[in-house]
């Protein structure tokens, strides 16, 4: 429903301190709610939110990652009544799986920097040895690395002579 998806998202981003829903955040437990007509302590705009999407209970796990909460899978449902202990489990699991494909990705694209880095490195170290005579081509090469890898639109290279600069 994209009037419901409306309402939720015009909330966010949430302060973890203050959203009653976001306490997987806070605590690194999980969260079940079994009814959210009838949850004490739930805000109004919670269970408005829970109307308009047609959801009555929610099971809500932290994203635990060395410890510290890196994120919340939520699940809905449109009945009320609380969630089996195998599908806390099973959530838990879910979200251990989401952790570490973000970890994955984190590594990956770390590993990926890295590379490229050593690659730019590895770029000029080549060009430093087939230009023993001449600095023009190695920064040259230095200047385009440092534009790439730092997804710049240009960059230069300027050497000092004394006390005025130039760009080489």
């Amino acid at each position: 429903d994209p009037e419901a998806d409306a309402v939720l998202l015009s909330q966010g981003p949430l302060p973890v301190a203050d959203h009653f829903l976001l306490a997987p955040a806070r605590t690194g437990q999980p969260q079940v709610v079994a009814d959210m007509e009838t949850q004490p302590g739930l805000p109004e705009v919670s269970r408005e939110v829970a109307r308009r999407r047609g959801y009555r209970s929610l099971l809500g796990m932290p994203m635990l990652s060395n410890g510290v909460v890196s994120g919340i899978i939520a699940v809905t449902r449109s009945e009320a009544g609380d969630f089996l202990p195998r599908h806390v489990d099973l959530l838990r699991t879910f979200a251990d799986q989401a952790v570490i494909a973000t970890e994955n990705v984190r590594l990956f694209n770390e590993t990926k920097d890295a590379l490229e880095r050593q690659t730019a490195t590895a770029e000029i170290l080549k060009v430093i040895a087939q230009s023993p005579d001449d600095v023009q081509p190695v920064l040259d090469a230095i200047a385009g690395s440092a534009r790439r890898l730092l997804d710049g639109h240009s960059a230069s290279v300027w050497r000092r002579d004394g006390e005025r600069t130039r760009m080489v």
